[in-house]
């Protein structure tokens, strides 16, 4: 896992030297960056991806690791100004689920037990669509170069995507849904222009 992330940090140091010898002019068509957040495209962290279809419209990826297992997210960004100022997105992400995930669980959230109980859960896969407002700062001497954050919702397309050989109280089965995918969206990244 080491050397996949110092092979990636290397990448993207070579892709920013690179973006930082182009010449100042027209934006960057191309973006790739490193995110990370809550319910946002790569979930904990991982690569983002972005393309400019047309003046003020891009189409966006990112894959990563988040806490429902492997997450893929695509989707489109609609710019006030592109490449800084407001972005506006929808999206679509996918996260893979977990198997013999195993928590401990509070007092009073397993049917029948008392005190903390440690349960074994096998996470389903989950989707949700997500809305969400992005301000983009531009950095760097040819300004090609984004910081940004992000703000939205996350909607989950299906609830209760989990199984447990136990059964769960309502306050078990609130805290579970939760911990799914879907709810608060945050995430802040930074992208290279290419």
């Amino acid at each position: 896992m080491k050397q996949i992330i110092l092979v990636f940090a290397l990448v993207v140091l070579e892709l920013a030297a690179y973006a930082q010898g182009h010449e100042q002019g027209r934006p960057h068509k191309f973006h790739i960056g490193l995110s990370t957040g809550i319910n946002q495209g790569t979930g904990l962290i991982g690569p983002t991806f972005e393309y400019q279809i047309v003046h003020n419209l891009t189409a966006n990826a990112a894959v990563g690791l988040a806490s429902w297992g492997f997450k893929t997210t695509g989707g489109l960004k609609y710019y006030l100004r592109y490449p800084g100022s407001w972005a506006f997105g929808l999206g679509y992400s996918y996260a893979t689920g977990l198997d013999n995930f195993s928590t401990e669980l509070a007092d009073g959230f397993v049917e029948g037990k008392s005190g903390q109980q440690k349960v074994t859960f096998n996470l389903l896969p989950a989707s949700t669509v997500n809305i969400s407002a992005i301000k983009y700062w531009l950095l760097g001497k040819q300004k090609k170069n984004r910081l940004h954050l992000e703000f939205g919702y996350a909607i989950p397309t299906a609830n209760n995507r989990y199984e447990t050989s136990v059964t769960l109280t309502d306050k078990g089965k609130t805290f579970m849904n939760i911990l799914q995918p879907g709810g608060l969206l945050l995430g802040v990244g930074f992208s290279f222009g290419l």
